[in-house]
């Protein structure tokens, strides 16, 4: 069984036959496509070879600790060797996982995640379960798969969550199995949606756009975290988680919602783009109003420092290396 991560740059593949899952070496023969020096695509076949990471080796004081206690004939005692048949008896048991922790945005699904791919599921050892007074209460909820990643699975309840209640969801013994035969341990996830007061409220004032664009929250990565269109001359942003953020506006000529590159064959120029020459401080409970001329600051000028790839200090420090080179070689 073959998983591939969001980002698409692993590839995990379950083994299932034991024969090879135990092995030392595992000798696997990729066939891909390859671009030839035509540009051609062809086929082209690789083999690559697994070794088996070696097992971790135990310290003195771990076998000291281990050894087994003897009377005083050396002999072992009755306990450890009741123990020991105990030890060589134990269930190893598969895991489930909260993949966004405890404290869930508003809106968001809680994710889980299992150990390894399932085998079986039985979904009446399965209870979501909501707080009321003191009691835990059932509630109907639905499990579903990741289509891309088959270890992840949403949870959707009916009604959905509240920030009022507290929620767990209980996993029964045996209620899954993975494919390697390994069940599942009685387990208790609980988690909470947060409230509104947790996050921060934003709105923009944009002078000289009225429509036809929107405005997206980055952080210093330049990473988009949220998109709102603007919608007379604004732009709203609600439950912002706090934070230091940065704000970039895309003029959205063919209105898809989607910024778009240029294309040179179909002679057309990239979509434009202005950013907000300010950071953002937001802090839970506190809505912020912003005005912004995206005309105001030079388009060249407007990108602040922390957003952009080359700082200014990276760009002058690489400028003083290549100097200090030029002058080795005598060109300067």
């Amino acid at each position: 069984m073959a998983e591939v991560n969001p980002t698409r740059d692993t590839l995990s593949y379950w083994i299932r036959d034991s024969i090879h899952f135990a092995a030392d070496t595992l000798n696997l023969v990729m066939t891909y496509a390859f671009t030839d020096t035509l540009g051609i695509d062809v086929p082209r076949t690789d083999t690559i070879q697994l070794l088996k990471p070696a097992p971790k080796m135990t310290s003195a004081n771990d076998k000291k600790e281990d050894k087994p206690s003897r009377g005083k004939k050396g002999r072992r005692r009755k306990n450890d060797e009741q123990t020991d048949s105990i030890a060589s008896a134990a269930i190893t048991y598969m895991k489930v996982r909260q993949v966004a922790g405890m404290t869930l945005d508003i809106g968001q699904k809680p994710v889980f995640e299992t150990s390894a791919p399932l085998a079986t599921i039985d979904k009446s050892g399965m209870h979501l379960q909501y707080k009321r007074d003191s009691l835990w209460v059932d509630m109907p909820f639905q499990w579903v798969a990741d289509s891309l990643q088959p270890r992840r699975f949403t949870l959707w309840a009916e009604p959905h969550f509240t920030p009022d209640f507290s929620y767990q969801f209980v996993v029964d013994s045996a209620a899954m199995s993975d494919i390697y035969g390994n069940p599942v341990d009685r387990t208790v996830m609980p988690f909470r949606e947060k409230t509104p007061e947790d996050y921060a409220h934003l709105l923009f004032n944009i002078e000289g756009v009225a429509n036809g664009a929107f405005v997206q929250i980055v952080d210093g990565r330049d990473k988009v975290k949220l998109t709102a269109p603007v919608v007379n001359g604004q732009a709203k942003f609600v439950h912002v988680p706090a934070g230091t953020y940065y704000a970039r506006m895309v003029i959205d000529e063919n209105g898809n919602g989607l910024f778009d590159t240029g294309s040179l064959f179909d002679h057309r120029h990239p979509e434009t783009v202005y950013y907000l020459n300010a950071e953002l401080q937001l802090r839970a409970n506190w809505t912020v109003q912003q005005t912004w001329n995206p005309t105001e600051v030079p388009v060249v000028k407007q990108k602040p420092d922390a957003v952009k790839i080359n700082k200014p200090k990276e760009q002058k420090e690489k400028k003083s290396k290549n100097e200090e080179y030029l002058r080795k070689l005598g060109k300067l």
